[in-house]
């Protein structure tokens, strides 16, 4: 409801005894009116506010994350990398925030730079199925079919009905003219993925055409 949250938000910046009131936590205020006008469509009055924000409180660890997520929700991962820059020089070893760099990276389609923070947090954490997932992801958008094809058998062991697996091992296949392969990832994916995913339509046409005998 950002229309009522903003009616909230104007009479504590219009009422004397609400915006000097120092018990309003003003970080906390800042997070929900950057929120509120990225739920209005308006994400340069957002950023501003932020920005304003970390400005005048450039160590508070809760501002800076709540600023992080709320630039990957809102998908403005340029700034979100920026954010992910400062707390990675508190916390070099964060497997979580250098998988959020390499995801960011990936979203902008720079899958090249997306690899080294995602090979640090798996160094670190071999365990960590998002950041291989998105490794995987990122050598298959670069075209390194071999790495990324180690990637997805990896996590088609520890994760057997993760489709997202099924989809990138199928599009390797298919890249390598592997029809066989190919239409048995391609199946797989279609008998685990829900029904409104992205690639359905594109796995379908792809099945389509490799069992008509198509390249």
């Amino acid at each position: 409801m950002p229309d009522k949250a903003m009616e909230i938000l104007r009479l504590v910046h219009t009422q004397s005894d609400l915006s000097a009131n120092t018990t309003i936590n003003q970080i906390q205020l800042s997070c929900i009116e950057a929120m509120t006008y990225f739920l209005k469509n308006d994400p340069q009055t957002s950023e501003q506010i932020l920005e304003t924000a970390l400005a005048a409180h450039p160590d508070d660890e809760k501002l800076l994350n709540t600023s992080l997520q709320l630039y990957l929700t809102f998908q403005r991962y340029t700034n979100a990398l920026a954010i992910i820059e400062r707390l990675l020089q508190r916390w070099p070893d964060d497997p979580n925030l250098l998988n959020s760099k390499g995801c960011a990276y990936i979203q902008l389609k720079q899958y090249a730079a997306a690899i080294p923070p995602l090979d640090h947090a798996l160094a670190l954490q071999s365990s960590n199925h998002m950041a291989r997932l998105n490794r995987a992801f990122a050598y298959l958008c670069n075209d390194h079919l071999d790495a990324a094809r180690q990637d997805y058998e990896v996590l088609q062991k520890a994760l057997p009905s993760a489709y997202q697996v099924y989809f990138g091992l199928g599009e390797i296949a298919y890249r390598k003219k592997e029809r066989a392969a190919a239409i048995r990832y391609y199946q797989l994916y279609l008998t685990n993925a829900p029904p409104n995913t992205e690639e359905r339509k594109l796995v379908n046409t792809r099945l389509a055409e490799l069992k008509s005998g198509s390249p």
